[in-house]
């Protein structure tokens, strides 16, 4: 994977990724996983550019179909393919599909009226209807993607009606309901490959699974960088204002409103053994603890999100002592960095406030 990078003011790099002629940008934060493309099971009722839906761990995910609307001939996928699984809201993840991934850019967004007419499509609905700007690199057009309107409402409603037990338990026994067949250009070994694929993707993330790229934030806490494996992270946002709450520990940083819920947010940076220099905490990492618990913490900037081979072992941890929250090491622009798996570190017998009497 190639790493490219631009000047730029913009707060967010992007994964960009290339289907066909055509290079696309997504903010990296919004990318749960990229692999290897498995069987995309096209199912009766769903929106034309919705090319089916996958089965992840369980969880049924619909794959756009980034080509409706261009006039593309349908494309013929092969195993050196990629699908891309997005986090869109808080409770849907959208995958779409891909030749090739570029690697992260930092890109200067741009508005461009003729964006539209070079890539097709644009209605509501439908998938050029989420272009947000393009962005240039060398001579290369890249159309940025807003994540959040790949699907529309409608089509949302159209998904979980088709994606109940009944449809779920046809995908796991690939039994798809549907006269077409995925990619019917691919040869027989090919489809061999990509159905073996749908079903590894339904069992539950081992690190053994080669096909798999594992995210991680690189982020900054004082003057320290670390990695976050990006598991349980469901997002970031910026800090705008955090309310103190009387008479708590100096860890617990206060709550803020997001969308009308009230989100803890705690300062780890004693249980990371952190120096303090700056202040001023600009982001809160928003991590799933349970179903419907989300608890953040803060840091001073999210300075890049990298891919690596689930296959890839850690280096063993900077830090010494067996805290179950740090996974290992792994390198970065020639640094060691600490990786922490967040809802474990939010977990600490250090940070839970105990009040009995």
């Amino acid at each position: 994977m190639s790493l490219l990078s631009s000047p730029t003011t913009t707060d967010w790099p992007y994964l960009v990724f290339q289907l066909g002629d055509k290079y696309y940008g997504l903010k990296a934060e919004s990318v749960r996983q990229i692999t290897r493309l498995p069987e995309v099971a096209p199912l009766e009722d769903l929106p034309i550019h919705v090319a089916g839906l996958v089965n992840v761990r369980g969880r049924l995910v619909p794959v756009v179909d980034l080509d409706a609307g261009t006039g593309t001939p349908e494309r013929s996928w092969t195993t050196s393919d990629f699908l891309i699984i997005i986090l869109v809201h808080d409770a849907l993840d959208v995958a779409v599909m891909a030749n090739h991934i570029v690697g992260i850019l930092t890109l200067q967004p741009k508005q461009s009226k003729e964006l539209q007419t070079l890539l097709g499509g644009g209605d509501e609905g439908k998938p050029h209807h989420s272009l947000c700007g393009v962005a240039n690199i060398e001579d290369r057009m890249v159309a940025l993607l807003d994540h959040q309107r790949l699907l529309s409402s409608r089509d949302r409603l159209a998904v979980s009606e088709v994606g109940g037990m009944e449809r779920q338990g046809q995908l796991t026994h690939g039994q798809h309901p549907h006269p077409r067949r995925f990619s019917p250009g691919s040869s027989d070994r090919d489809h061999s490959v990509f159905r073996e694929r749908a079903r590894r993707l339904m069992l539950p993330v081992r690190m053994t699974d080669t096909t798999t790229l594992q995210a991680f934030a690189i982020v900054r806490l004082h003057e320290t960088r670390l990695a976050l494996a990006m598991e349980t992270v469901r997002g970031f946002v910026t800090t705008t204002r955090i309310t103190p709450i009387p008479c708590c520990p100096g860890h617990i940083a206060g709550i803020m409103s997001r969308r009308g819920e009230m989100l803890t947010l705690l300062d780890v940076s004693s249980l990371l053994a952190i120096p303090v220099i700056a202040d001023s905490m600009e982001k809160a990492v928003l991590v799933e603890m349970q179903e419907d618990e989300i608890l953040g913490f803060l840091v001073h900037q999210v300075v890049d999100v990298v891919y690596q081979d689930a296959e890839t072992q850690f280096l063993p941890a900077v830090h010494e002592g067996g805290a179950h929250h740090l996974l290992g090491s792994l390198r970065w622009q020639g640094n060691v960095l600490s990786v922490i798996h967040p809802a474990r570190l939010l977990l600490s017998p250090e940070l839970i406030v105990d009040q009995t009497p």
